[in-house]
């Protein structure tokens, strides 16, 4: 019993959305600025004798600011580069404080536009605009205007420039942030347009342009406070985490146990928002909850994350064994790729000696300003390559012991005493990293058999290396993630908060502290009000679709179209293929590509022509098949193409010909003077094998070969005299009508397969004339370059993991090297049945 028929479906239901209405004050104008970040140093104000001048406490006293040049240009933050997003927002933050003391405000995700909510007060002077447009070596017109011109600008721009101070690398809010140097930025805003908010919103015949430039300016705006009050990355973040210390409680019952382990990792609840335009110029926001894996920077109990644990003998995850011994070479290259994956923090604790103590005690510091300077710090630093050295083989990211002086060493040269003379100053000291914490801060290293990293140049101006104990884990992407694990986890969240479920959960976190507040205070300043209730309304429920496949209609099972053996209505066709093993374990893949092939069979896709299952697809796989090096994936994805055109279009081993049997293809014919078309072939290896060409046999009556007969060159159709197995009639066949299993050749005959013996291959002349002896077979009568053949149909890649470089640069050879489709094979030896793909 199954309960008799499901209820008819209603025809109208109501449904909670996702989405939050945003109602816009009439009248609503924003302007949008073009903005541009650059570094800037103070200058130190001197008096008429050039002597520095200071205030009454003795602090230096700055005279207006001067930008950083390299090489000549002008130091910039690009907009570009992912290292430098979160620092960009930082500035545009502390500017907006600047903006909001004239009561005003901004928007800006940390790209290049900025959005006002009025015209914000700036400098008009035009001259003054081409003057500093010049700076990026070009006018305000673009880079073929040298900004050398005298004449005005054709349209009034404001300009206004922004002097801003930020923590280098660290949010200020952030634990040990005041250990952390601070920098200058100017920003320069230009106006570039005026976003009449209301007025477009309000004629629904505005052109498409304005709506997604409104669009952009809408997104801009009601994601600004998200940047300020969550964690995001890139360079338009759309996914915004909640803190780490919020997430067990809102992570769900499903994920709460991931966070009191030791996990490096941890699932992450976020926030994402886009804007939407509805056509009847009602303006929303689509929210949505998302989750993500990010690296933690901290235990359940609050204690920091090293790099180097001991506890369980790993560098960032990777197993090393003795801790009190050099690495072995094997294990280095997994060490190097786990650090570089990671966002870190550098902290150690100076040792003072008791003369040290003291001269800081006679300068007036306290206790608390003495243990402060104890500690340094380097916040959310990477590993970077040590690029001193102008020889570029040595530009290292790590090195593999601290305490080697033969790979890595330097020299300290003492500071000369008041009233020294230079000449009779100690000797420069040459210090490995180990030796110089030992004498300079009085550390003794744990493990300095251990490696050291580098971080790039640090606040005073060199680059710095540091042993791998002094790192710890900072709050980051976690690169390649989406592991069977983490997708477990996800799915199982997203049982947890399904259906009404997941709207609660996205109202709960878009009504959240953290956001609520700032996100209104905000937006009523832009003259825009966003509802706390996502949108109810009235949905029409529409019929369950149906599809037709083959022979059946295909069912739903379990929310999804059940296509198990369903043959498709119209099948694909796979005239030919290559295979790229990265695995290189036998013959292992060649056997699971057999799977992939009986699974294409059942779905009824046409594969290559005169080919069978069994012994003959194993032998196509064998001779087509590539052990490919991973290290040069274009390269073996070169080769396996051409190994594939060797088998199929050039029969170099004979495997069709041995047959008495054809590959079937296509090529392009010209059907008229504008139009190309696809025409079946069957193809000849050609007689020279050095050449890019090969014969073709079409269908009809057109001639195949030339052949020499009785001293004449004649032009022939070939065709194949065969017996009949249920007659033994002996019948001439076309080769378009030859097919073999196999195991045995058949043929069509009034439209009937027939099994069949191939006897001999005969010629027909152009006046049916029948050349069956005494013949000389020549060139094939019509022959194409191999650029005019159909190309290979798909590249199948077996791939030694899911690592995200491989995938993207197969799929980069398949999409825009070779434009030859391909699909990627990975872990096939975890699948639950080997038939399952």
């Amino acid at each position: 019993g199954g309960g008799g028929a499901p209820p008819p479906r209603p025809g109208e239901i109501e449904i909670v959305s996702n989405y939050f209405r945003l109602e816009i004050d009439p009248g609503v104008v924003w302007y949008k600025y073009t903005a541009r970040i650059c570094n800037v140093r103070r200058k130190k104000k001197m008096d008429e004798e050039g002597n520095e001048v200071r205030d009454e406490n003795g602090r230096k006293v700055f005279a207006g600011f001067q930008a950083v040049e390299s090489n000549g240009d002008v130091h910039e933050l690009s907009d570009q580069r992912e290292g430098l997003q979160s620092l960009r927002r930082r500035v545009f933050g502390k500017m907006r404080e600047q903006v909001r003391e004239k009561g005003a405000d901004i928007g800006y995700n940390g790209g290049d536009v900025v959005y006002g909510n009025r015209k914000l007060v700036f400098d008009t002077l035009e001259s003054e605009v081409q003057e500093k447009g010049a700076e990026r070596g070009h006018g305000i017109y673009g880079p073929s205007d040298p900004g050398t011109s005298e004449d005005p600008p054709a349209a009034k721009k404001t300009y206004g420039t922004f002097f801003v101070c930020v923590k280098a690398t660290c949010d200020e809010n952030d634990a040990d942030s005041d250990l952390v140097k601070n920098k200058w930025f100017r920003v320069t805003l230009v106006e570039s347009a005026v976003v009449e908010v209301s007025k477009i919103l309000s004629d629904l015949t505005s052109p498409p342009a304005a709506f997604e430039a409104l669009q952009q300016a809408l997104d801009v705006v009601s994601k600004t406070t998200l940047t300020k009050t969550l964690t995001c990355f890139g360079r338009s973040p759309r996914h915004f985490f909640f803190p780490e210390r919020d997430q067990r409680d809102i992570c769900g019952r499903s994920l709460r146990r991931l966070w009191t382990g030791d996990s490096i990792h941890a699932p992450f609840v976020g926030y994402t928002e886009n804007t939407r335009i509805c056509s009847n110029g009602r303006v929303c926001t689509m929210s949505d909850v998302c989750l993500k894996y990010l690296t933690r920077s901290s235990f359940s109990d609050g204690s920091p994350i090293p790099v180097l644990d001991a506890r369980k003998n790993t560098i960032a995850g990777v197993r090393v064994g003795d801790l009190h011994a050099p690495i072995p070479p094997e294990n280095r290259e997994a060490i190097r790729l786990a650090i570089g994956k990671l966002t870190m923090k550098v902290e150690y604790v100076k040792n003072f000696s008791p003369k040290d103590l003291q001269k800081r005690r006679d300068r007036g510091w306290s206790e608390a300003k003495i243990e402060k300077n104890r500690r340094e710090v380097r916040m959310n630093v990477t590993m970077k390559e040590d690029k001193t050295s102008e020889d570029e083989k040595v530009h290292a990211q790590i090195k593999w012991t601290a305490n080697d002086p033969s790979l890595h060493s330097f020299e300290v040269s003492p500071r000369p005493r008041d009233g020294e003379d230079p000449e009779n100053a100690p000797p420069p000291e040459t210090h490995t990293v180990c030796s110089y914490f030992l004498k300079r801060y009085g550390i003794t290293l744990k493990y300095p058999h251990m490696p050291m990293v580098c971080i790039g140049r640090g606040p005073h101006k060199v680059v710095e290396w540091f042993p791998i104990e002094f790192f710890y884990q900072s709050l980051g992407k976690v690169r390649n993630a989406n592991d069977p694990q983490q997708v477990e986890q996800h799915l199982k969240f997203c049982d947890e908060f399904s259906g009404l479920g997941i709207i609660k959960k996205l109202e709960e976190l878009s009504n959240n502290s953290a956001i609520y507040e700032h996100q209104k205070n905000h937006l009523r300043i832009f003259g825009i009000q966003k509802d706390r209730s996502p949108v109810s309304l009235t949905a029409k429920v529409l019929q369950e679709p149906t599809i037709q496949f083959g022979k059946s209609k295909a069912n739903i099972l379990d929310g999804s179209w059940n296509l198990r053996d369903a043959q498709f209505y119209q099948p694909a066709t796979m005239m030919s293929f290559g295979v790229i093993d990265f695995i290189n374990r036998g013959d292992e893949a060649i056997k699971f590509f057999g799977n992939i092939l009986s699974s294409c069979r059942k779905h009824n896709i046409q594969l290559p022509y005169n080919i069978s299952s069994g012994k003959d697809e194993y032998i196509a796989v064998k001779n087509v098949a590539l052990m490919g090096d991973i290290g040069n994936i274009s390269n073996s994805f070169q080769n396996a193409i051409e190994k594939a055109k060797e088998f199929f279009w050039y029969d170099r081993s004979h495997f069709f010909e041995e047959r008495n049997i054809w590959h079937k293809s296509r090529v392009l014919l010209r059907a008229r003077k504008d139009l190309l078309s696809w025409e079946s072939v069957l193809l000849i290896p050609p007689p020279n094998k050095n050449i890019k060409k090969c014969g073709v046999i079409y269908e009809g009556r057109q001639p195949t070969h030339y052949i020499k007969h009785d001293g004449q060159i004649s032009s022939a159709r070939l065709k194949v005299e065969a017996v009949l197995k249920r007659t033994g009639e002996t019948k001439r066949v076309d080769p378009f009508d030859v097919h073999f299993d196999g195991c045995r050749h058949r043929a069509i005959f009034n439209d009937r397969p027939e099994k069949i013996e191939i006897i001999r291959k005969v010629f027909e002349l152009e006046d049916e004339t029948i050349i069956e002896t005494n013949f000389e077979e020549r060139d094939p009568f019509f022959i194409v370059d191999e650029s005019l053949i159909e190309p290979i149909s798909m590249i199948f890649v077996f791939l030694p993991d899911d690592s995200k470089r491989n995938y993207d640069e197969v799929k980069r050879m398949s999409h825009s090297t070779f434009a030859i489709p391909s699909q990627c094979i990975v872990k096939f030896r975890q699948q639950r049945s080997p038939h399952q793909l």
